[in-house]
């Protein structure tokens, strides 16, 4: 899903669970553009793009519009995915290569695996603020308001989710931990869940959300 669309068969090619991620759509973030001619570029414009060969002094990348475009600097691999800033409009737009953290909006999210257990992560992994989610937790209301300054006064967040089969205080005591050893709060933002489980996907979504209130209040 955070692949922009334009990419998506590119860099994925044909496989058999992906076989309807075609039709899914865009997720109308900055780096999901609908745009898709050259011409319509303008100078400024940043794009998600794959580097598809080098020409002389410069590269050809596919960003999204009907033809390829030059793009000048250094990829991140002669013919991986990069971010690409637009510095030439008109009938032969040209570009060159960005870092990520030089772009000002919101620029998607990144995957990163993580080979340790849950609880080391939580403990060494240097967050500011560590929370987990949990049927056992406070409910969310209850502990809003002191929330809110811890993550105010944190830079570094950590959510963590259990699994449709072991939440986290279960996978905790594998590992001799308690939520409370581990971390700084247990919230329950699904209090009344009315069932078992909760999917990972829906508490996400649902932890999200209110969690977001915090930088918007």
């Amino acid at each position: 899903m955070e692949t922009p669309q334009y990419l998506r068969r590119l860099m994925f090619g044909m496989m058999a669970e992906l076989r309807y991620v075609g039709i899914l759509p865009p997720l109308r973030t900055p780096h999901h553009p609908l745009r898709k001619k050259a011409e319509e570029l303008e100078p400024g414009e940043v794009r998600e793009g794959l580097v598809l060969s080098s020409v002389r002094d410069a590269y050809l990348v596919d960003i999204g519009v009907d033809k390829p475009i030059r793009v000048r600097g250094r990829p991140p691999s002669p013919t991986g995915r990069a971010t690409v800033r637009i510095i030439k409009s008109g009938s032969q737009p040209e570009g060159i290569f960005i870092d990520r953290e030089e772009v000002e909006v919101y620029w998607g999210f990144e995957i990163h695996q993580y080979r340790g257990s849950v609880g080391r992560l939580a403990v060494e992994g240097g967050f500011d603020l560590a929370i987990a989610t949990s049927r056992y937790g406070v409910p969310y209301p209850i502990v809003e308001g002191q929330l809110r300054g811890s993550w105010r006064r944190s830079r570094r967040i950590l959510i963590a989710f259990g699994s449709p089969r072991r939440g986290l205080k279960e996978l905790l005591k594998g590992e001799g931990l308690t939520l409370e050893e581990a971390f700084h709060y247990t919230i329950n933002t699904i209090p009344n869940q009315g069932c078992e489980t909760v999917r990972t996907e829906e508490a996400v979504y649902a932890t999200l959300a209110l969690l977001n209130l915090l930088e918007a209040g």
